[in-house]
């Protein structure tokens, strides 16, 4: 055997090993995606009891790798809050950023984050600066007439490294019955 023979046999072993131990795209960044509507009336006292809590929302990921090295989704949420009384206290557009995706006891959940794009009107005072993220839970609970109705959280503001950490682990995010809306959670 040539020694150019042995080289390309050493050289076609080192790249079998490479990509065997190099993870597939579809492995890091899966193919998954949380779309609906959820209306909800805030449960927590002293935070947002009895508010109307309504927010469309889509989150696709493409299975796709940013030049950050960050999963690409595409989506949007468009939030409401409205008192008890019925007066409009926040009208927020966001674009998403991140999803993650786990199993619940009757179907899917999905935690995702979003960027504030416009929030409306401004709250007094401000957040901080750096609160430029909100992020959400929401729990597809199947399509039944006898299944539980989806369920859905409340919008919190957080920086832009929690926004992540959400998708990736979960922050805590109480959720509650969604009066009207579907949520659609596709691992």
């Amino acid at each position: 055997m040539t020694m150019r023979r042995i080289g390309l046999q050493v050289l076609a072993i080192a790249a079998g090993v490479f990509l065997a131990a190099s993870p597939a795209i579809g492995q890091t960044c899966p193919k998954q995606s949380a779309t609906g509507h959820v209306e909800i009336i805030g449960t927590v006292p002293g935070v947002n009891l009895g508010r109307h809590i309504i927010y469309s929302f889509s989150a696709i990921q493409t299975g796709k790798v940013d030049e950050n090295d960050e999963c690409v989704v595409n989506g949007e949420v468009e939030e409401r809050l409205i008192s008890p009384e019925g007066d409009l206290l926040r009208h927020s557009h966001l674009t998403t950023v991140c999803i993650g995706i786990e199993p619940s006891p009757h179907g899917y959940a999905a935690r995702f984050a979003a960027k504030f794009d416009r929030s409306e009107p401004l709250p007094e005072p401000p957040p901080p600066p750096e609160i430029q993220y909100g992020i959400f839970k929401v729990v597809d609970n199947g399509e039944g007439a006898n299944d539980p109705p989806d369920e859905g959280s409340a919008l919190r503001g957080v920086t832009r490294a929690n926004a992540f950490l959400h998708c990736a682990a979960g922050l805590p995010r109480p959720t509650a019955p969604s009066i009207r809306g579907n949520v659609q959670v596709q691992p």
